[in-house]
Formats: C-alpha cells, sequence, structure tokens
C-alpha cells in the first residue's frame, strides 16, 4: 500500500493506482444499467446509488474473505490511531491549508470506513491469515482495495440519505458522457445555488465557532462524570451491582494501563476472563459485575449479527460508536482488541449519549431509565439558559420555561 507523509504520520495515499482501477470499474458497471443524463427524481437517484453500493458491497465481501484476520483487525485499529494523530493535528491548528482541505476530504469517510471494516472482520470470526494463499504484497493490495471500497460505501449511503430524506426536492445526479474525467456528478441545488455546498460550509463554521456560543461540555454539570455519577449513580447498582461513576472508572482504566504484546502493532489484545479476575481483585467487585460492565462496552459477532449490522444504520447498538472493545477469539480464549483513540471517543460519546438516553442494552432497567430521565431533564434546562443568554446578547428579551401565557 502506498502512503503520503502529513508531518511524519503516514495516511493512504488518496488517489492511487489502485483507486482509479475500482473507479473505471465501478463506472462499466453503473453505465451497464443506467444511460448517461441527469436524473432528478429522488427515487431515481436513490436507485442509482444503491446500484453503486452493492457494487462496492460485493467487492469488499469478496475481500474480506481472503484476509479477515487478527492481523488484519490489529492493521485497521492501527490505522485508526494514525488518523486520529492526524486528527489531532487538525484541530490543533497544525496542519498547513492544503493538509487541512486533504484532510477534511478524505479523513471522516477513512475513520468510518475504519469503524466499519472492523466490525465486520470481527463478524467473520476468522483468526489467523492464511499464509500459504496469501503474500504480504496481496495482503496489503487487499487492504487498501476493502478500505477503498468501505470508504465509498460511507460515502453513497449518505448521499443516499441527503437525496431520500434531507433534500428530496432538490437533489440532482448526473451520469456524464463515456470519456470524461468523472462520470457522476451529485448536486444540491435549489434556485441554481449550490445549497449542499452551502450546508457543508456552515457545519465547517458551526464546528469552529460553536464555542463562542455554547459552552464546552467538559464545564457543563450534567456532561461532568462526577456530576453524572451522582444524580444515576445509584440506580446502576440494582442493574450491574455497581455505580455508573465506577462502571465508567473501570473502563477508562482498562483502556489505559493494557499494553500491546510485543512486538505486534501498538494495539492491545487482552484475554477477557483474565482482564476480569484481575480488575475484580484490585477493585474488589464481584466478577459478574465486571463482566456486565465490559459487555456494555463491547461489541461481538453474535450480538451484531443478531442486529443485521449495517454501515447505512448509524441508529443500531452494537456498532463502534458508544463500544469500544471489539471481542474476538483466540485458541486461549476470548479476547478483547482495540484502538486506545477509538476506545477513548467512544466512552466520551458514551458518557455525553446517556445525558439524552441513550445507554447500553446491558445497563438497562426501569431505575436507570427513570434516572437518566432527570438528568436530561437537568440538561434541557441547561440548554434553555444557554438558549436565553444568547438571544438576550442579540437585544432580545424573553422568559424561559414558559408553560403559559
Amino acid at each position: 500500500m502506498e502512503f503520503l507523509n502529513f508531518n511524519g504520520i503516514r495516511i493512504p495515499r488518496p488517489r492511487s493506482s489502485t483507486e482509479l482501477e475500482m473507479r473505471y470499474a465501478s463506472e462499466d458497471y453503473l453505465r451497464s444499467s443506467f444511460p448517461a443524463g441527469e436524473y432528478t427524481k429522488a427515487e431515481d437517484i436513490n436507485s442509482i446509488l444503491k446500484f453503486q453500493f452493492q457494487f462496492y458491497y460485493n467487492l469488499l465481501s469478496n475481500y474480506l474473505n481472503q484476509i479477515a484476520s487478527w492481523d488484519l483487525l490489529s492493521f485497521l485499529l492501527y490505522q485508526f490511531d494514525l488518523a486520529s494523530e492526524i486528527e489531532q493535528l487538525d484541530k490543533d491548528g497544525l496542519l498547513n491549508r492544503d493538509e487541512i482541505e486533504r484532510w477534511r476530504a478524505i479523513g471522516p469517510n477513512l475513520r468510518r470506513a475504519i469503524k466499519y471494516l472492523s466490525e465486520q472482520v470481527v463478524m467473520l470470526n476468522k483468526q489467523e491469515l492464511d499464509q500459504t494463499k496469501i503474500s504480504q504484497e496481496q495482503f496489503l493490495t487487499l487492504i487498501e482495495r476493502s478500505l477503498i471500497c468501505a470508504e465509498q460505501m460511507a460515502a453513497l449511503y449518505q448521499l443516499s440519505d441527503v437525496s431520500f430524506s434531507v433534500f428530496p426536492d432538490y437533489v440532482r445526479l448526473t451520469i456524464l458522457p463515456d470519456n470524461e474525467d468523472n462520470y457522476l456528478v451529485f448536486e444540491v441545488l435549489k434556485d441554481g445555488i449550490h445549497i449542499g455546498e452551502q450546508m457543508q460550509s456552515r457545519v465547517l463554521y458551526d464546528r469552529s465557532n460553536r464555542q463562542r456560543f455554547i459552552p464546552s461540555t467538559a464545564t457543563v454539570n450534567v456532561f461532568n462524570l462526577q456530576e453524572q455519577d451522582r444524580l444515576i449513580g445509584e440506580s446502576f447498582k440494582d442493574t450491574i451491582g455497581t455505580s455508573y461513576g465506577e462502571a465508567m472508572g473501570i473502563i477508562a482504566k482498562l483502556i489505559s494501563s493494557s499494553e500491546p504484546p510485543p512486538p505486534e502493532l501498538p494495539i492491545p489484545f487482552i484475554h477477557r476472563g483474565k482482564a476480569i479476575s484481575l480488575i475484580s481483585q484490585v477493585s474488589g467487585l464481584n466478577r459478574k459485575v465486571i463482566r456486565k460492565v465490559i459487555a456494555g462496552f463491547s461489541i461481538s459477532k453474535k450480538q451484531m449479527e443478531s442486529e443485521g449490522r449495517e454501515i447505512w444504520k448509524p441508529r443500531q447498538e452494537y456498532r463502534a460508536l458508544r463500544r469500544g472493545f471489539f471481542e474476538f477469539p483466540h485458541p486461549t480464549g476470548l479476547h478483547l482488541i482495540f484502538s486506545k483513540n477509538m476506545a477513548m471517543e467512544s466512552l466520551v460519546t458514551l458518557s455525553k449519549d446517556v445525558v439524552f438516553g441513550k445507554l447500553p442494552y446491558e445497563w438497562k432497567n426501569d431505575a436507570t431509565d427513570e434516572a437518566i430521565s432527570k438528568l436530561s431533564n437537568q440538561a434541557g434546562k441547561w440548554f434553555e439558559e444557554v438558549v436565553k443568554d444568547n438571544l438576550n446578547n442579540l437585544g432580545f428579551s424573553g422568559f424561559k420555561s414558559v408553560k403559559k401565557l
């Protein structure tokens, strides 16, 4: 696989000969069923996007069946760590203009693709790579092809959402005549104005200016772990046998203290049973309790299969969003494998989403639901105060939580 250097950090090159080869193949696939021209009906556009999605899905299934293994999962999680380093450089303002433009174009879909591929490797449940059939060079080539497929699938399902749900009346998809540099153009137009580009600019502006108007969640009580534990901690003891704060602390400690097996890539791969026993000894909690805590932060083959995991279903429970540990088989017993960056992101997301009533299935019961509804109510009151203060700064006077006029 070819790489490009961003301030000493390696990432996959966004335009390689492999990617160009696959782009030409996808063009041939599309033209086999859809003629050149403009398409403006949301149903037609969605059909074309789904058709292309299936092309990449079929290729990806073939590639992963050849290379799915612990080696692949470890490599993917390491790539996520590298991508996280670049993301941090961007946030810290340490990339130049060209690097920012390039990274923001490829970064989000690359991160989504790596998460999805990691989930798929876990679902295939293959432990070892058959090195008698796959050489190192073939392995890297198939990884590159798999990443390209997953990135395209992530892009296509998002365009499908835009065409079918967000802007169904303003989308236009054009299949250009043969022999053009590009062959597929997707636009969101209103009165000749590219509102899709405007929306993207507004998202970027919002991201960089939000803290001017909304305080960082780190300074807000309802998003503070200690305050959350004070409000909802006790309700968790009936469900998992320990408080919410202690459960989150156990996960954070497991992420930070786990070490990768030498001399492999810096990705922790730990025996789940041994980790549970060690945490039980240190914390004094029953192993059954620790097992429940870890289960609420883990993804398994069985869970994803029962839910029917799909990249285009972002609201699914068992996905790499609020869960940062992947369960993986090993001859010595079930292991947990994870990227430290991805796992910490998932833990932060879990902490924030608890405020909005989103809790791991394994931790839920009537008591936790009732406690979290009170926490969510506190969050609502906080946000009302933020809105009122911002309106006051603009010269508007008003009241919050008015039930009757």
